[in-house]
């Protein structure tokens, strides 16, 4: 029982006090196993614990610690499989999550601390974030969602749009009989990805109301390749859209002048999925998108871009621009 005790402890002591900058020595884990454990044993046995460890971790490739020797051999640590910058943007992302009050925050951040390095801890800054107002029913809305994802059934919901008071007001009472397939995150957002009626669409979790499961007699519609979406994981492609709609996608083609401020812009938007044009009159850019989310985007950058391709799209968004000047 000791020597199980002994292993436990040990790896503890490692994961809090060692890494790269803070290599334990033998003599620095038997103290802390006295002081911290109550429990005094011979280096023989620190020694022989710390090799068992070793073998164990290292050979394992699914675990999250590898074991590493010191120069010299002067004292041990734990290399951790995930950096410290990597856990760095986790902690970003919950601290600026709108979903989580700050007692939850903190919860997952001291998970995360653990996995990170001595320096790592000591630099977490105090405090979570930006405080959200949280309604308690969506946990339970990701729940049942992923459950029912899962085993392949529909889920009734009632969906609801923000009022000016930022309270959820119901879309005429209507209930939702959802084939559900994917949870994407878009824009700070989270949409389920579902079938109703026959035609697949977006909606926001945090807009859904009194979700319950269907009665599990009733045919799940499985999930249809369409557009660019040959398989459910492909879904997960909607979250780089700059507005969220599922439509078919096209290929669109616009010109900006070469000014590095609407360059850059333009990168931050479609960065990796854009295909560039370095021409006389300006840079050509080529992405796909829809039609909803293209003509929103373009709308933004309207005195900086001019939509070429579709020639239909682009006769439509200058009409849709004279006739918004002729709200001003």
């Amino acid at each position: 029982m000791e020597k199980k005790c002994c292993s436990l402890f040990i790896m503890e002591i490692l994961k809090k006090y060692s890494d790269c900058d803070h290599m334990l020595t033998q003599s620095f884990i038997r103290e802390k196993l006295k002081t911290e454990y109550g429990l005094e044993v011979e280096r023989q046995t620190i020694s022989n614990t710390l090799k068992s460890l070793m073998d164990y971790y290292n050979n394992n490739t699914s675990s999250e610690y590898e074991f590493q020797r010191g120069d010299n051999n002067k004292g041990v640590y734990l290399l951790r499989r995930v950096s410290d910058a990597e856990l760095s943007i986790l902690v970003s992302t919950i601290n600026n999550n709108h979903y989580m009050n700050t007692t939850e925050k903190q919860s997952l951040i001291d998970v995360l601390s653990g996995l990170g390095s001595v320096t790592f801890r000591e630099s977490l800054p105090k405090g979570n974030g930006v405080e959200h107002a949280r309604d308690n029913t969506i946990f339970y809305h990701f729940e049942v969602l992923y459950e029912r994802i899962r085993q392949k059934q529909k889920v009734l919901f009632t969906y609801g749009r923000k009022g000016i008071d930022n309270k959820l007001y119901l879309e005429n009472n209507e209930v939702k009989e959802v084939s559900p397939y994917r949870i994407v995150m878009h824009n700070n957002h989270y949409y389920l990805i579902g079938k109703h009626e026959g035609e697949m669409r977006p909606y926001r979790i945090d807009l859904i109301k009194d979700i319950d499961p269907v009665d599990e007699r009733k045919v799940y519609e499985e999930f249809q390749p369409f557009s660019v979406f040959s398989c459910v994981e492909d879904l997960d492609k909607l979250g780089r859209l700059p507005f969220m709609s599922i439509e078919p996608w096209e290929t669109f083609r616009f010109r900006s002048t070469k000014k590095l401020a609407i360059v850059s812009q333009v990168m931050d938007w479609f960065g990796p999925f854009v295909n560039v044009e370095d021409c006389r009159d300006g840079y050509y850019y080529t992405v796909q998108s829809t039609p909803f989310s293209m003509k929103n985007w373009a709308l933004l950058y309207a005195n900086d871009i001019t939509v070429t391709t579709p020639p239909e799209f682009a006769k439509k968004f200058r009409e849709d621009l004279k006739a918004t000047a002729g709200r001003y």
